[in-house]
This record gives structure tokens, sequence and C-alpha cells, in this order.
């Protein structure tokens, strides 16, 4: 209700002259800027895990673990479906009882940059696990070896995105289903990277020769040891923390 000399000269204007409004905004601002963070940290962190996956393999002088096909893959589905997701996540309980963040912060400082390295890491040791037990040396085995790891990178990552989702709190005490566009993007994900090992038109389009097989039994396992960590981190942190 302010003059228009009063709105010009006004740092902030309130339309619907309620303070309240300025709590609301500054919790939206707040989200939007947590949700930007948890996006560019799992893209960068996942594909960090990537890199060091083949560089390894490099290095070692392994067959590569994964093809340009299947990189380009995991990029496009397995990490763009989640990343999205992440942007529409909930606003995390103490979001309002944190200290201000300087106007200068940066998107990723470095202690979060060495996280990022380390949690790329864990999803690069769960893939050369994989292709390291099914490729054993066996010239024959390596395209079996490299759906193997496929997979296996694949649905870590899915499940992965789970983590990002609190730098403090876990799964379970943010919500299991308290995100449904990250539930059902990791869903749809998952069934396409499941279809993509198991159908035999698809097989053929990634170079993959034959079926998985047993090997389900372990791939589970590995994909899922990563996030594990995390979470487990997570729990240890926060007693350590004095905050249970």
């Amino acid at each position: 209700t302010g003059t228009d000399v009063t709105r010009e000269a006004a740092d902030l204007v309130l339309v619907d002259d309620n303070f309240a409004s300025i709590v609301a905004a500054i919790g939206e601002g707040r989200n939007i800027f947590d949700n930007i963070r948890k996006f560019v940290h799992y893209l960068l962190a996942t594909n960090a895990g990537e890199v060091v996956l083949m560089a390894t393999a490099a290095f070692a002088g392994w067959p590569a673990p994964l093809t340009a096909t299947q990189l380009l893959w995991i990029n496009l589905v397995t990490d763009g479906l989640p990343a999205l997701a992440l942007g529409v996540e909930p606003p995390e309980p103490e979001l309002m009882q944190r200290a201000p963040v300087a106007a200068r912060r940066p998107v990723i400082s470095g202690r979060e940059g060495v996280s990022i390295v380390a949690r790329g890491a864990l999803v690069a040791g769960a893939g050369v696990a994989a292709f390291l037990m099914a490729w054993a040396g066996d010239a024959a085995r390596v395209d079996h070896a490299r759906a193997v790891a496929f997979t296996v990178v694949a649905l870590a990552q899915l499940a992965y995105a789970f983590a990002f989702r609190s730098s403090t709190r876990t799964l379970p005490a943010l919500g299991w289903f308290s995100n449904p566009a990250l539930v059902a993007a990791v869903a749809g994900a998952a069934a396409l990277q499941v279809g993509a090992v198991t159908l035999p038109i698809a097989r053929e389009f990634f170079g993959l020769t034959a079926p998985i097989g047993a090997d389900w039994r372990w791939i589970v396992p590995l994909a899922l040891a990563p996030v594990t960590v995390v979470e487990v981190g997570k729990v240890v942190r926060g007693v350590g923390w004095g905050r249970g």
C-alpha cells in the first residue's frame, strides 16, 4: 500500500502487506539453493566415479570396463532423471534454523569438493570390484564383465541419488517416499537399465553378448554398497556431533 515513490526507494516490496511473506520467501530461496547444490553434487560425484573407474582400468592395463555407448547411456538415463528429481526435493525440517549463508558462498566449497571425489570413488570401487570378479583375467569374459560392471555402476548411481537428498539426515529420517518424483525417476531408470541388459535387442545395441544370469546375486549388494556407506557415515557423524 506504499506510494510509488516509496516502492521505488525500497529494497523489498511486500505485495500482500504481510511480513510473514519475508520468512516464506527466505525459506523458498534457501530450498532452491539447497536443491541446486544437491543436483550439482550428485552429477559431479557420479561422473567422478566413472572417470576414476576408467582411469583405474587404464593405469592397471585392464580392458575398458565400460564402452562409450554404455557411458553415454549412464549419463543420459541413470544420471539425468534422478538429478532432475533432486531439483524438486522438499525443504529439510531444519531449513529455517540454519545460520544465514554468505552471499558469495560457492555452490561447491573445498571440503565439499573432496567429499564429491570420495563419493565418486565409492561408485568406482563398486564398478572395479564387479568388473574384476566377472572378468577374472579371462579374455573370453570381457564382454560379460562389462555387462556386470555396466549394471553395477548404473544401479549404484541410481541408489546414490537418495544419499544426496541431505548431507546430514538419513533416508529414514527424511521419509522413504517424501520425494515421489525421485522415487519415480529411480524406479523408471532402473527398469530401463534392467531392460538394457536383459532384452536381446538392447543387449545387441550395447555390445553385450550374453545375459548376466546368476551374477545378479552379487550385483545388487555391490550396487547398494556406496549409498550404504554414505548413509552409515551420516549416522556416525550425527552421534559424534551429539545430534543422535
